[in-house]
């Protein structure tokens, strides 16, 4: 009986730790910039806040500047993302990310014992690094992650153990380090993660014909 209840615990606690990763969840980032000089005038017009909501599955990312906002919708399942944009009085949804671009994308990801609490998770840090077959673009990414949030916010993350809770890339004269602040695991709307009926969707190609005219 004894051994009988023992098991019943401990299968009890896995099931509990199975359920215990978060799916759903806002996290807020703060933004902060390392510019070279002839950068340094641009810095006034640059986003320091980041806003993502995750559903397993899906994400939406939110960043405001000076000259307007930028959300970006990402179906991870089929490796898709959509920028929600308006020009004028068009509202487009261009698809900036195709289910075919990652066969393009070569990655290696590096795990490392450096921890740091993020927000009140424990975090491990990773090291990321891919290369762009098609752009012939080499980039390195160091983050930490947490397994206590399952749910995956950016295409280039979804083979890291865990979400990302900060995250540092280097980017023509720029070193940009995202760092959570703020983390709500309520449940995330549905409507956050579709496409508005007013948009009309474009691939790349479609847009850049349209801004050519």
């Amino acid at each position: 009986m004894i051994r009988l209840i023992y098991t019943f615990l401990i299968l009890l606690l896995l099931n509990i730790s199975s359920f215990s990763q978060i799916k759903s969840a806002k996290i807020e980032f703060k933004i902060e910039y390392e510019l070279i000089e002839e950068l340094e005038s641009q810095r006034s017009t640059l986003s320091n806040k980041m806003i993502i909501y995750m559903n397993d599955g899906f994400s939406r990312k939110e960043e405001v500047t000076r000259i307007g906002s930028q959300v970006l919708i990402n179906d991870i399942n089929n490796n898709q993302s959509f920028l929600l944009m308006q020009i004028a009085e068009e509202k487009l949804a261009i698809q900036v990310q195709e289910s075919s671009d990652s066969n393009d994308v070569k990655e290696k990801v590096t795990y490392l014992d450096q921890t740091k609490e993020i927000a009140g998770y424990s975090c491990k840090k990773a090291v990321l690094n891919t290369y762009d077959n098609k752009k012939e673009e080499a980039n390195t990414i160091e983050l930490f992650y947490t397994d206590e949030i399952s749910s995956i916010y950016d295409l280039k993350f979804r083979n890291i153990k865990g979400t990302p809770l900060e995250f540092t890339v280097k980017s023509k004269g720029m070193t940009i380090t995202y760092t959570a602040t703020l983390i709500s695991t309520d449940q995330q709307n549905d409507h956050l993660f579709e496409i508005p009926e007013d948009f009309t969707i474009l691939s790349m190609s479609e847009f850049k014909r349209l801004m050519s005219n």
